[in-house]
């Protein structure tokens, strides 16, 4: 975050969320009206309008009596659009800047702290190699969408424009991804190739999937037709 001029705090206010996954430069908004949000986008609209959102760990919410067991990877965000409605709720539009790891909660009250560490990406491979994985990305998004799957054709075309690697996965996972168990098995993977990987491996099930689907559906014509 240094080139935004913006130092990233040791501890920072979160939003622990069910199915909520932000990724770095994704762009999420958010209504904010439980009481202790509200004091917390108080507070940091007179700070530095930075606090993270974190995943709700449901696998261990059966298994631990912590609170809202978080995640052990989130990333902070920045607030970009806040407006406060009359009834003292919020709407805001938050911008994903970088992964943390969640180390502990610092606070409950009136709202979660975070202690966290900033999260580094690594390629792992040639730049080539790298612009091979988003093409064959793009294609299996394009296939999808072909297909009847839900990949809008205005966030796929604003996708297309994205150059770098990392950002690519990141974006088409937040936009076009529906499990989010996924979507934190790539948020939570450092490496951006394996990151590809995964994302590749849940598609091409998706394809299997509407390409069954569709075979069914004409099966079920003809039978119409027949009859």
């Amino acid at each position: 975050m240094a080139e935004l001029g913006i130092p990233l705090p040791k501890e920072i206010p979160v939003m622990t969320l069910p199915g909520s996954v932000l990724f770095p430069q994704a762009v999420m908004p958010l209504y904010i009206f439980e009481t202790r949000y509200r004091q917390m986008l108080n507070d940091v609209l007179i700070n530095n309008r930075l606090f993270a959102v974190v995943g709700l760990d449901i696998s261990q919410s059966t298994k631990s009596d912590q609170f809202e067991p978080p995640h052990d990877t989130g990333t902070v965000g920045i607030i970009r659009v806040c407006h406060k409605n009359q009834d003292g709720t919020s709407n805001l539009v938050l911008q994903g800047l970088i992964r943390i790891q969640v180390n502990r909660i610092v606070q409950e009250n009136p709202y979660r702290i975070i202690d966290i560490s900033p999260l580094e990406s690594s390629h792992g491979v040639e730049e080539e190699e790298l612009d091979r994985k988003m093409k064959k990305l793009s294609k299996l998004l394009l296939d999808k969408q072909e297909m009847g799957g839900k990949v809008a054709k205005e966030i796929m075309q604003q996708l297309l424009k994205v150059k770098e690697p990392e950002a690519f996965v990141d974006l088409a996972a937040y936009a076009f991804c529906s499990n989010p168990l996924i979507k934190q098995k790539i948020l939570s993977t450092l490496s951006v190739t394996d990151r590809f990987e995964i994302y590749f491996e849940e598609l091409e099930t998706e394809l299997k999937k509407l390409k069954l689907s569709k075979r069914y559906s004409l099966l079920d014509e003809e039978d119409i037709s027949f009859n």
